[in-house]
């Protein structure tokens, strides 16, 4: 992760979907990407949870997170995401067979402002995770 050497101040936006390389990172630096408002890291399979944990760490501006088909993206992953991300406007949380109605309900507490979340194909989302998101997520459209 070259990126995340501390040498990253301008960079708004990073897409990395389908990229296997992300997924062998272990950690990235909590400063190093202060500024990063977009990321995407779809399709990104193989991204480990250590890799996803230290993601959520590390992107407290984030804006829009494609997180997608991120099988890494367990539930402690989620819960650091939903306390650590609260300016998210757009989550891409489709084909995670982790998130579930209780991350639904920790999500709709803490990002507040979310204006789209995708949560196509995950499995443990019911109708009431649904209406949490609803209730709670008063920009969300």
């Amino acid at each position: 992760w070259y990126l995340g050497q501390g040498n990253t101040p301008e960079i708004r936006e990073v897409f990395l979907s389908c990229n296997e390389a992300v997924c062998e990172c272990d950690e990235l630096p909590e400063d190093g990407f202060a500024a990063l408002e977009v990321l995407s890291l779809y399709l990104s399979k193989s991204l480990s949870e250590t890799a996803a944990l230290s993601v959520c760490r590390a992107l407290p501006a984030a804006r829009h997170l494609s997180l997608g088909m991120c099988h890494g993206i367990t539930v402690p992953c989620m819960k650091e995401l939903a306390q650590r991300c609260t300016r998210l406007r757009v989550l891409e949380l489709s084909g995670n067979p982790h998130v579930t109605d209780q991350i639904c309900e920790m999500l709709a507490q803490h990002c507040v402002d979310m204006e789209e979340i995708a949560l196509d194909f995950c499995p443990f989302v019911s109708d009431a995770g649904l209406i949490a998101l609803v209730e709670g997520m008063r920009n969300l459209h």
